[in-house]
């Protein structure tokens, strides 16, 4: 079955006494899970402080909400977030500290719920 497909089933009871009243059943069948995880691309250094990123757009039936990004310095010492509206797949981080190794990672946010983040 196809998430956003409406399906329709007719039953029919029969016994040795004979057949029943058919019946018709329809029901839209809905996702009801959290969006796939957006996959991240390697980020574009743009100068010393700043980078792009960009990520894949992520498809399911509940429309996207927004993404949300969060870039660490590897040693723990800072942790940020960003959030972008659902109409876009890159944003640019300015205000990064220089000769510093940062871990990124993404989620989708719909009305469902929030993705698992990116690795």
């Amino acid at each position: 079955l196809t998430s956003g497909l409406e399906y329709s089933l007719s039953i029919q009871p029969e016994n040795i006494l004979g057949k029943g009243t058919e019946m018709f059943v329809s029901a839209l069948l809905n996702e009801t899970r959290p969006p796939e995880t957006p996959q991240l691309y390697p980020p574009v250094l743009l100068n010393s402080t700043s980078i792009r990123v960009e990520w894949n757009e992520v498809e399911c039936t509940q429309r996207i909400a927004r993404y949300v990004i969060q870039y660490n310095i590897s040693d723990g010492s800072s942790s940020n977030e960003v959030i972008a509206n659902a109409e876009t797949t890159s944003i640019v981080i300015t205000g990064l500290s220089r000769y510093s190794l940062y871990s990124i990672s993404i989620a989708a946010m719909n009305s469902i719920g929030t993705s698992l983040f990116s690795e």
